[in-house]
């Protein structure tokens, strides 16, 4: 790896600062879905500001909810860990780094539950879609799963003969 790359030269980069007021951590952050596709993969992170205001119980009051979709193409390393599978998602995100490859870009997070992992791709870019989306909300907007999905999944397309065989 070649270090730490300004992110905000990457596509879609901007929207996120825009609505964030800076580029998030995404610690305590929960990866609600991986999608690991041949074309095009991502992450689905629900992401907020932690003010250091706190409510009438004594915790911190966040704001400023989204979901963050890192978009990853043509994936070239995965390495994912999960040692409470099937359960491991929405994962509660300990640290996410951003860095510059010789090849492109890589993706690492560390969890403090669920699914440590690495993904390399040749281009990255971010969406973020502004308020708070659960794992059961995300799972019902996408095709063929139901309002009454209670579970989480990697979901992998693999076709033969490429980085996943």
């Amino acid at each position: 790896m070649t270090g730490p790359l300004a992110v905000t030269d990457l596509p879609g980069a901007r929207a996120v600062i825009d609505w964030f007021g800076r580029f998030p951590r995404f610690h305590d952050a929960e990866l609600l879905e991986i999608v690991l596709a041949a074309g095009t993969s991502r992450l689905h992170i629900h992401a907020w500001n932690m003010t250091d205001r706190v409510d009438a119980n004594g915790y911190f009051i966040l704001e400023k909810h989204a979901v963050v979709t890192i978009s990853l193409q043509e994936i070239s390393f995965i390495d994912l860990k999960n040692p409470q599978w099937p359960t491991a998602l929405p994962s509660i995100i300990a640290d996410l780094e951003i860095t510059k490859t010789p090849s492109g870009y890589a993706v690492d997070w560390g969890t403090a539950y669920g699914i440590d992992g690495s993904l390399h791709a040749k281009k990255i870019s971010f969406a973020i879609e502004p308020g708070r989306r659960s794992l059961v909300d995300l799972l019902a907007s996408m095709p063929n799963v139901g309002e009454d999905a209670d579970f989480a999944r990697v979901q992998c397309t693999r076709p033969a003969g490429d980085v996943f065989d």
